[in-house]
């Protein structure tokens, strides 16, 4: 690695450390402010909870949405596989019917 390309390197470092810095400047709480959503926790200094490696903000907890995905899929396959049953005459329509209305009974429930 040439001289000047270290040079660079350094520099481009130098300039990421000053902009990490403005923004961890910008984003300070002051120590009045509330934290957490905990009404009677008590309030630590940012550079408390920077230390016990908690974070400044609380992270929403939602429901994935992949397994919510999949059991949609499974549901439109099963009732898919149900019509194709019924059309192609190998099981009496009546039963499929009652089988499918069941089917969608329990997928309702």
């Amino acid at each position: 690695m040439m001289q000047a390309d270290l040079d660079d390197l350094r520099q481009q470092v130098r300039n990421l450390a000053d902009r990490v810095a403005r923004l961890e400047a910008s984003l300070a709480v002051p120590p009045e402010a509330p934290l957490t959503q905990d009404a009677g926790a008590p309030h630590a200094a940012p550079s408390q909870l920077l230390e016990a490696g908690t974070p400044f903000f609380p992270v929403p907890q939602s429901t994935p949405v992949l397994p919510v995905l999949g059991g949609a899929t499974l549901g439109l396959a099963g009732a898919y596989l149900l019509r194709a049953i019924a059309e192609s005459g190998v099981i009496p329509s009546k039963l499929v019917f009652a089988v499918a209305a069941l089917y969608a009974v329990a997928s309702l429930l």
